[in-house]
């Protein structure tokens, strides 16, 4: 009785601070349009120079392992490693391996069509998460470093605490017999081709929405003094540390050249952001649980910040970039917007070939 009253009335206290949150940030996008639009409008910028160009192709190829089955016809002695090491059967462990190559909601897009229950598929969507290297290097070093050695120094620390997190959970999870989900056999054909590209349009879309929308929200937060408020109450921390905190893309408003925050910006790169954590939890439709997700990203920032830290001086010994470091990416490129508008397109009028063949 007791615990039903409860729940109740935190249920009744999460309706109304969604409601007053929603209220706040519609009169926020009436009253100061002008900041909101800014807003967008930098998040647009992003979306076309670096989030497009970086993971759609990679979302395209998320949704082809899936649809082809050729996930499941990896060679066995890399399930086995899997498995005897990592205590990840089935398709897990190459799920796993490739995730931290592919971009952060590739990992989650791959699980979905696991039969896992949802405290194993909750722990895995923990540890199958990962920037990859195009995000790292279109979003993060090539815009904020001088060559590629930040890039790598990133790319090694968030891989390494992937790796000794899912070492650390094989021992509360063990090996577990994964049934097979898939058929094992390779399909390929022009109608599993063109889904796969619409399937990756469509989430591409919803990425970008998503970045739009949490630029908005970082904006809000400013104007209300949230942020500066956060930030005199915590020291240690920085502006744009929270707005990476909230959306990863926004770390290129770091300063150039500045290798004390190296560390900083591989936790970060790490964690994803509260941003990537949204995008996971719709893909999901309710099947993963958000905190186990968040907690153990959170844990992989923390090694991944200190890792970065102890190889730095291995990678970066010799290299003094000053403030004024150029960008290495063109504004005026049109391809970004090109690939936008595919995108949409795709998106938006996706073809049923089943529909195709009865017409004909």
């Amino acid at each position: 009785m007791t615990n039903g009253l409860m729940n109740m009335m935190k249920s009744k206290k999460n309706k109304i601070f969604g409601a007053v949150f929603i209220i706040g940030l519609t009169l926020f996008c009436l009253l100061d349009s002008q900041s909101a639009g800014r807003a967008v409008s930098a998040a647009e910028e992003r979306c076309f120079n670096v989030m497009i160009p970086s993971l759609y192709a990679m979302m395209i190829m998320s949704s082809l392992l899936t649809d082809t089955g050729i996930i499941r016809l990896l060679p066995r002695p890399l399930k086995t490693v899997g498995r005897l090491i990592f205590g990840m059967d089935g398709a897990v462990f190459p799920i796993f391996a490739v995730s931290m190559f592919a971009g952060y909601p590739v990992g989650a897009r791959l699980l979905i069509g696991e039969n896992l229950t949802r405290r194993d598929m909750s722990i895995y969507a923990g540890i199958c998460f990962g920037a990859g290297p195009a995000f790292i290097s279109g979003c993060i070093s090539s815009r904020l470093y001088v060559g590629g050695a930040a890039g790598t120094v990133i790319f090694i620390s968030c891989i390494a605490a992937n790796v000794i997190l899912a070492l650390a959970v094989s021992f509360f999870i063990g090996s577990r017999k994964v049934s097979d989900s898939g058929s094992g056999r390779f399909d390929f054909s022009a109608e599993t081709l063109v889904n796969s590209v619409s399937d990756g349009g469509r989430a591409m879309l919803g990425i970008c929405g998503m970045v739009g929308a949490f630029a908005v929200f970082s904006e809000f937060l400013t104007q209300i003094g949230a942020i500066d408020l956060l930030v005199e109450v915590l020291p240690f921390l920085r502006r744009e540390y929270v707005f990476a905190a909230l959306d990863i893309t926004a770390a290129e408003n770091f300063s150039c050249g500045d290798y004390t925050a190296l560390p900083v910006i591989s936790g970060l790169v790490s964690f994803g952001g509260v941003c990537v954590l949204m995008q996971i939890c719709a893909l999901s439709q309710g099947r993963l649980s958000m905190w186990i997700v968040a907690a153990m990203r959170v844990a992989a920032g923390i090694m991944s910040g200190i890792i970065c830290r102890l190889i730095m001086p291995f990678f970066i010994s010799d290299i003094y970039v000053t403030a004024s470091t150029v960008r290495l990416y063109s504004d005026s490129s049109p391809v970004p917007s090109i690939l936008l508008v595919m995108m949409t397109v795709l998106a938006l009028k996706s073809t049923d070939f089943r529909k195709m063949k009865n017409l004909c």
